[in-house]
């Protein structure tokens, strides 16, 4: 049976972005807090590399109750066991996707436009991130920034429930929330001042 993709704080467990000796510490932090998914993005990594990681962190997730998303690898979401993929214009196709993963996976799209929130919609998925929202550093060639008025117009328009990413952090985390989105997704915002208190106070935002 298919988990829904919960609400609320979507944790990116970024590698570009931390200590490689903290990486299940800061992960176990995310969850212990109460954030509700994690994904594990690894850009810079080789798939085959990271499958004892991606065990560790299905164990992780699961003793918390937690969602867990690999990004781009199908194989890998497949091979640890994950709830779901989320894929960039990069990766295997949804419809592809859908095929190898069955209709009980969590598959999420994302997008940068409103014509591709359009696109996504006759889809077989599950979600989609819509971004940048702000300006990132998280991506060496990001997209146009699209700002909280578009992230608006993409939640009315798409016909699966939005994820809104980029650059958010708790300072700007209100005018998100004003557009209704359906999760919020954080890379560096949920690791400063710590990540205990970030996850913390943007927990209590999103309450």
């Amino acid at each position: 049976m298919k988990k829904n993709l919960p609400k609320g704080l979507y944790a990116i467990l970024d590698l570009d972005s931390i200590e490689e000796s903290s990486i299940l510490q800061t992960a176990e932090i995310f969850l212990r807090e109460g954030a509700p998914i994690l994904q594990l993005r690894a850009k810079k990594r080789e798939p085959q590399s990271l499958l004892p990681l991606c065990q560790e962190l299905r164990k992780l997730t699961s003793g918390y109750g937690a969602f867990f998303v690999m990004n781009d690898s199908v194989n890998l979401a497949l091979r640890c066991g994950a709830d779901g993929v989320h894929l960039g214009s990069q990766d295997l196709d949804a419809q592809t996707a859908r095929k190898r993963l069955g209709p009980n996976f969590t598959i999420g799209l994302s997008t940068h436009n409103l014509d591709q929130v359009e696109q996504a919609n006759p889809l077989s998925i599950d979600y989609i991130g819509f971004g940048p929202i702000f300006s990132t550093s998280s991506k060496e060639a990001p997209d146009p920034v699209v700002g909280t008025s578009l992230l608006k117009e993409a939640v009315k328009r798409s016909r699966h429930p939005v994820v809104a990413i980029g650059g958010i952090h708790l300072q700007n985390l209100e005018a998100v929330l004003a557009a209704q989105p359906h999760a919020i997704a954080m890379i560096q915002g949920l690791l400063s001042p710590t990540p205990s208190i970030a996850v913390r106070e943007i927990l209590k935002k999103l309450s």
